[in-house]
């Protein structure tokens, strides 16, 4: 009988569980460039409601972060 409502509470916990992805990207405007040229593309990111970054420490010398994107044969 334990057993049973340890498997049904298990089950129910399961089907009340949440995704949590507090986080949302957004690309900013895409610049005009030339073929093989380099640019920058400004990527966003936003909480949502109730969701904080805390930091412990600061690094003096904060570098952006980098995305490497996947090659296509053309984009449009």
């Amino acid at each position: 009988m334990r057993r049973l409502v340890c498997l049904l509470a298990l089950a129910v916990s399961s089907l009340v569980a949440q995704k949590l992805d507090p986080i949302h990207w957004a690309l900013g405007p895409i610049p005009a460039a030339k073929a093989g040229a380099e640019f920058k593309i400004p990527v966003r990111a936003k909480l949502d409601a109730g969701w904080h970054l805390y930091s412990l420490t600061t690094p003096p010398l904060l570098n952006p972060p980098k995305f490497k994107l996947l090659k296509r044969p053309r984009l449009k």
